[in-house]
């Protein structure tokens, strides 16, 4: 079973964080960054590509066509039209990974996707979003933004919503997110637990004369 089969049965049966929540707007001290609208429209395809530097981000993809970044217009069908900066499925069944560069506890961006309508093929994907561990392989969370938070653009012209996961401790490394015809315009991080070098010097100043002071106590 593939990653993305994995999200799908995950959303059916349940997450697999109890503390996470599936943000519909970004969190208070969040840093956001927007994919360029690149002239190039860069599009690639086979079973994997990437991981292609994107806004300072490493982004790759598997299952099918994507491009990163894209600036001719991106058809969603009954939500519209897409013509602005964005990474996306070009194919209806592409999975892609934002490599976050660290350790965040809340990550979203801004996105909309194709509706799933009776005219689709069969096999046509629902919008997931998955917040993935530093491993690379563990879900910590995903949703199935269809369900548990649609976004409804009909006929609409670069219109979208935020859409993310809190999952309440920095432990998020990559966004994954995918299925048929998505696209993410921007994506905001939170939550970070690095430190700062001022903070770890301070830290390990603090730590060095404890230790001075425990030995200066037993010689004593």
């Amino acid at each position: 079973m593939n990653r993305f089969a994995g999200f799908v049965v995950l959303c059916v049966f349940g997450a697999v964080s109890l503390h996470a929540t599936l943000l519909t707007s970004p969190l208070a001290g969040g840093t956001t960054t927007t994919f360029p609208d690149d002239v190039s429209s860069l599009c690639y395809s086979g079973p994997t590509s990437g991981p292609y530097p994107v806004a300072g981000f490493q982004v790759s993809a598997s299952g099918g066509s994507a491009c990163y970044p894209y600036s001719d217009s991106f058809g969603l069908q009954v939500n519209g039209t897409w013509d602005n900066g964005l990474i996306g499925d070009g194919s209806g069944g592409t999975t892609l990974t934002v490599d976050l560069g660290g350790l965040y506890s809340w990550v979203g961006g801004f996105v909309d996707y194709e509706i799933k309508f009776e005219g689709n093929p069969p096999d046509a994907l629902p919008p997931v979003m998955a917040a993935i561990a530093a491993d690379g392989v563990t879900v910590l969370e995903s949703y199935d933004l269809s369900v548990f938070a649609p976004i409804l653009t009909p006929g609409g012209y670069n219109e979208g919503a935020f859409r993310g996961i809190d999952y309440g401790s920095a432990e998020i490394r990559y966004l994954e997110f995918g299925g048929s015809h998505t696209l993410m315009h921007s994506i905001t991080l939170g939550g970070s637990n690095v430190a700062e070098p001022a903070t770890i010097l301070l830290a390990g100043s603090a730590l060095a004369a404890f230790g001075l002071g425990l030995l200066r106590r037993r010689r004593g």
